[in-house]
């Protein structure tokens, strides 16, 4: 929402969707503690590392009304 007064288009639910799998993707790779990269379709990390370990659920609420 912070995107739109500032000329952006909100992405659609697909696309919203598609982005929060991948971003957890990225989260659960750093969290191994290990250097990591990841080139996905809309993040990218080269040698990327958190220097930590975790690993715990991660909980996602969400509401939308379509498209």
């Amino acid at each position: 929402m912070n995107e739109v007064p500032l000329g952006f288009l909100w992405p659609s639910i697909r696309e919203r969707r598609a982005r929060l799998i991948e971003a957890v993707s990225v989260m659960r790779k750093l969290w191994t503690g290990e250097f990591v990269d990841f080139s996905g379709k809309y993040y990218t990390l080269e040698t990327a590392n958190l220097y930590m370990k975790a690993n715990f659920p991660i909980y996602i609420a969400a509401f939308s009304v379509g498209d």
